[in-house]
């Protein structure tokens, strides 16, 4: 597996919704040579890393200044369907080296009836 930064313009491509929080800061993420910079939004500052894997897989790992210390959150693009999500995210998770135990929430589909 394949991790590399991506371009702003790569970036500016897709809207990044959250997906899950992982159970580790950005400098765990930094200690394996993922960079973050710092930036921010109309609400908050935050650092980010905005990445790609095998260069199929682009997602975002951030953390908003108000977020505990030891969390980042995972952003996908919202052009992945619901249904998709679980498995990716697991895809990240192992390309990062951690363990299902490192997610400390996920999004789930919502089971909704007509």
């Amino acid at each position: 597996m394949s991790l590399r930064p991506m371009s702003q313009q790569e970036v500016g491509r897709y809207q990044f919704v959250p997906q899950a929080t992982l159970k580790r800061p950005p400098s765990f993420f930094a200690s394996q040579g993922i960079s973050f910079r710092t930036s921010h939004d109309d609400l908050d500052e935050f650092e980010v890393a905005e990445l790609s894997l095998d260069d199929k897989l682009p997602f975002a790992l951030l953390r908003y200044r108000g977020t505990p210390a030891d969390e980042t959150i995972v952003f996908l693009p919202d052009t992945f369907p619901l249904t998709e999500v679980p498995t990716l995210i697991k895809t990240i998770i192992l390309a990062l080296k951690l363990s299902t135990t490192s997610i400390k929430w996920q999004r789930e589909t919502a089971q909704t009836s007509h």
